[in-house]
């Protein structure tokens, strides 16, 4: 596990070290000297080295790498256009000895070290800094930027402006959150830190970064001396006559996994059911009461028979309707397992009532992406987009449930504790994905214990089994039943430890 912090917690704990004693000047200079020897590793002693310096600290971390640059004999230049400097950057200016230029020029180089704007970042760049930022981007030298990428927002990954697209991003101390969140995965290609003893002031509001080792213990080892009642019973609850592929999509991955439920069934509109039949030897199917057409009318005495079961995941496909409203909300406040709500399911929630949510009998997961949270919410997206991890976690703990907030990087809160997920590729940008998040989460959430790390996991599971689709299948080629097929070699690679 790593943490992975915004903009205020890092200012916050770099306040707090200062105050417990260490000078800021000494940070910085632990800064660019953890920097530079990164760089080292990344360049040849022959390539020329621009590094573009602001005025703040993270022009004078810039100016720290500068200067053991040219203290070990790299062909250096400093890029400078600062009128006034804070005093850490003005100490350190003074103290590089090398090229200082003021102005760009027509020289190539091989490297450019970002260190214009750090974590403070809060408004659009104008020039003449926007103009530094295009010229980066424009040049063919491999390009680092320190900490944060110029121009992005280190809280919300937003874009201000235009932002400077990164080779390597060295994050000093933390991850900043703007690096995984909405525009910043586009824009850094690749994240490494550095460790210059920040202490950190309360780890307990701080996102977590969940890592394969940190899921071992979940995966249960199957004893002889068992059968499948050991394992508990999951269904899925969904499907319509226009949307009747999205639960088999959910119901091939529930089988597809080998750690999760002893049973698993399909509940789909009874006029589907021939759809279905022989297609998934290995679930119970189950006939929905519908209106012959294809669409769920709700039948309390049907709705009953599905409080026995440990976990249920519902709405994939169903279409928005009061019936399937009224089916959620008598599970709501009977069933006492564990209930995943996605999609229509959700839909018909925002469309019928949201208060439904405040009485449950059981522990509720809903699992939305952007749009849906929008509605569940009554917020736009931008205002969603400056404050994913906070409105999900006011969500999340008005209602007492678990949001899994879906997007390039998702989301797993109960309102205290704030997991992100960034295991994942853009193949799953395609219809299907999210009914095989919902499969994975009824097969591995059929038990309570762990509940949020479960939740996190289902969603490492798929984000992890997307990327080993990419050894075998090109990006724009890759289908849900890819991704479903490879859930198994993620148990695998967590199990015997391998990379």
């Amino acid at each position: 596990m790593k943490f992975c912090v915004d903009a205020l917690d890092s200012q916050i704990n770099d306040k707090f070290t200062i105050d417990k004693g260490t000078p800021s000047i000494n940070l910085m200079e632990r800064a660019g000297l953890g920097c530079f020897k990164i760089i080292e590793k990344q360049i040849k002693k022959t390539d020329s080295v621009l590094v573009v310096v602001g005025s703040g600290g993270n022009g004078g971390d810039g100016y720290v790498i500068a200067r053991n640059l040219f203290e070990n004999k790299y062909d250096v230049t400093v890029l400078d256009i600062n009128e006034f400097h804070s005093e850490d950057c003005l100490t350190n200016k003074n103290l590089y000895k090398g090229n200082l230029i003021t102005k760009i020029g027509d020289k190539k180089y091989q490297v450019i070290v970002d260190a214009i704007f750090g974590i403070g970042l809060n408004k659009e760049v104008k020039d003449p800094q926007l103009s530094l930022i295009k010229y980066i981007n424009k040049t063919l030298a491999k390009k680092i930027s320190i900490d944060i990428n110029s121009g992005l927002d280190a809280t919300t990954g937003l874009v201000l402006g235009n932002v400077v697209n990164s080779d390597l991003t060295i994050c000093i101390q933390d991850i900043k959150t703007g690096l995984y969140l909405n525009e910043g995965r586009d824009f850094c290609n690749k994240i490494m830190g550095i460790d210059i003893g920040i202490s950190h002031f309360d780890e307990s509001k701080y996102y977590k970064i969940l890592e394969k080792d940190d899921f071992e213990n979940l995966i249960e080892k199957r004893k002889s001396h068992t059968n499948k009642g050991n394992y508990g019973k999951s269904i899925i609850i969904g499907g319509s006559k226009e949307y009747f592929g999205a639960p088999a999509l959910s119901c091939l991955s529930l089988a597809s996994l080998r750690c999760g439920s002893g049973y698993s069934s399909l509940a789909v509109p009874a006029s589907l059911l021939s759809i279905y039949a022989l297609n998934f030897p290995e679930v119970m199917l189950i006939g929905l009461n519908d209106d012959k057409n294809g669409h769920y009318i709700y039948d309390q005495n049907q709705a009953s028979t599905f409080l026995t079961y440990s976990s249920i995941s519902i709405g994939m496909g169903m279409g928005i309707s009061e019936e399937v409203y009224k089916l959620v909300k008598y599970l709501l406040n009977n069933y006492r397992g564990i209930l995943i709500i996605d999609a229509d399911a959700l839909n018909s929630i925002s469309k019928y009532g949201v208060d439904c949510l405040k009485s449950h009998l059981c522990s509720v997961i809903i699992t939305p992406h952007i749009k849906e949270f929008s509605r569940l919410t009554n917020q736009e997206i931008p205002v969603i987009e400056k404050n994913y991890g906070g409105l999900a976690g006011d969500f999340a703990k008005k209602y007492q449930i678990i949001v899994l907030l879906k997007n390039n990087t998702s989301i797993i809160t109960d309102g205290k504790t704030k997991y992100l997920n960034i295991a994942g590729s853009p193949c799953l940008a395609k219809g299907g994905s999210g009914d095989v998040l919902s499969g994975i989460l009824c097969g591995v959430c059929n038990q309570k214990e762990d509940l949020l790390k479960r939740v996190a996991f289902s969603a490492y599971i798929l984000g992890r089994s997307s990327e080993l689709c990419l050894l075998s299948i090109y990006e724009n080629c890759v289908i849900a039943t890819d991704v479903i097929n490879n859930i198994s070699n993620v148990f695998e690679e967590i199990k015997n430890g391998k990379n």
